[in-house]
């Protein structure tokens, strides 16, 4: 079963099962193991995706969309700091939407970084007012300043309750926004 694309179903699994996504418009193809409807972290020879997913936050008069992605060593003979960039994209569609990139924060032998920045509109984030959970897919690239580069494929899904709670939290500032706006008497 294919589930990558926004909109699509996700099957939940009682089992860790492989479930082959795609991206890019099918240009990309890959298994990954996903368990109660949760895609398993990604892994590549040194790093794995301990954490990855949305959040949204009140800016000034905006909500906006941001990602918050670590990644730790593998086994504990590893270390992530020969890393100096980190690159995250949306590559749920047909073209890769770039989030970041920027060089990743070390802390305690893992890779942080908080990434996005984008208003939260229906416009921006089509999905994000979907009633249904989606699937989406970011392809995370690590670089060295050897050039070598590692690269993960993390399927994210994105809850119905997040995207419900999202559009509640929008809706308050947007009201406070208009607030504001309005003239004292």
């Amino acid at each position: 079963m294919v589930i990558a694309a926004p909109g699509q179903e996700v099957e939940v699994f009682n089992q860790p099962r492989r479930v082959t996504f795609q991206a890019l418009g099918g240009k990309i193809e890959f298994d990954h193991l996903v368990e109660h409807g949760f895609p398993h972290p990604a892994e590549s020879d040194t790093a794995i995706a301990e954490y990855v997913g949305p959040g949204a936050m009140p800016v000034l008069e905006d909500l906006i969309l941001v990602w918050t992605i670590r990644l730790a060593p593998r086994d504990k003979e590893l270390s992530l700091a020969r890393f100096t960039r980190i690159r995250i994209e949306d590559i749920t569609g047909d073209a890769p939407d770039l989030i970041c990139d920027a060089a990743p924060n070390i802390r305690d032998g893992s890779l942080h970084i908080t990434a996005g920045g984008t208003t939260l509109t229906s416009i921006t984030y089509p999905w994000m007012f979907e009633s249904e959970p989606n699937t989406l897919v970011l392809r995370i690239t690590l670089s060295s300043d050897d050039g070598s580069e590692e690269v993960l494929l993390q399927p994210v899904a994105v809850q119905a309750s997040f995207k419900m709670q999202a559009q509640e939290l929008l809706v308050e500032v947007e009201k406070a926004a208009l607030a504001n706006l309005s003239p004292s008497p």
